[in-house]
């Protein structure tokens, strides 16, 4: 058989098939799924927010009142009275912190039914202060201990009896020194809650050397302090 014969039998065969393939290849080209990369996220895991000491702004200012009970030691002259103090404290590790305070405390003068006056006292003293934050509590719960010393200046304001009763009225200041204890709560890192209570150690407040008697005499001043405050770091 001549070539071009066989040729021209084929040749429309041929076409047929290219005609046909030739979109299934191409369809398998399009449609067949490219490769990709598939990324794995790792979730984040929760942490739970644990308080740390060392989180607390190092420098807080705390402010508390509470009530003043004068030592037996008075005859009943002083009578119990109240205290408002403001301290500044810094701390240098989470254990150790040292600081001031100030305020005003107000006793007053009173006996057998007269009220002489009140005897009015403000601190000036540097402080110690030795805290044990309690880990069971994730630190929230600071137990402390605390020393206090420096000038504590005092004022007797007379009332309820005559001038010429020869009282002395003038500002005295004194050493005095102050032991205490506390615990503090945290609620955040910035703002705690507290209890605290102390007892004052200075000298007699002297009204008048001549006689004993009320109005006159030495006031005894030791007394137990009880209260509570709040702190603020910053």
């Amino acid at each position: 058989m001549p070539k071009k014969a066989t040729f021209q039998r084929f040749f429309p065969l041929t076409l047929v098939v290219i005609l046909f393939a030739a979109p299934v290849v191409f369809a398998q080209q399009t449609v067949a799924p490219s490769p990709q990369t598939t990324t794995v996220q790792t979730p984040t895991p929760i942490v739970p927010v644990t308080y740390q000491p060392e989180n607390i702004d190092p420098l807080q200012i705390s402010i508390q009142g509470g009530g003043l009970w004068p030592s037996e030691k008075n005859d009943a002259r002083l009578h119990d009275g109240g205290e408002v103090i403001g301290r500044l404290t810094y701390d240098l590790n989470p254990n150790l912190a040292i600081g001031a305070e100030t305020g005003v405390l107000r006793f007053l003068d009173r006996s057998d039914g007269n009220t002489y006056g009140h005897l009015n006292g403000i601190p000036l003293m540097a402080d110690l202060v030795l805290k044990i934050p309690i880990v069971a509590t994730d630190n929230r719960l600071v137990p402390y201990i605390y020393g206090a010393a420096g000038p504590m200046v005092w004022h007797y304001d007379k009332s309820g009896y005559s001038d010429n009763s020869g009282v002395e009225t003038r500002t005295r200041a004194h050493w005095a020194a102050k032991p205490g204890a506390g615990i503090e709560y945290y609620l955040n890192p910035h703002v705690a809650i507290f209890i605290e209570g102390s007892y004052l150690f200075s000298e007699r407040f002297r009204l008048k050397d001549a006689s004993s008697t009320p109005p006159n005499g030495k006031l005894d001043v030791d007394s137990t302090y009880g209260g509570g405050g709040i702190k603020i770091a910053f």
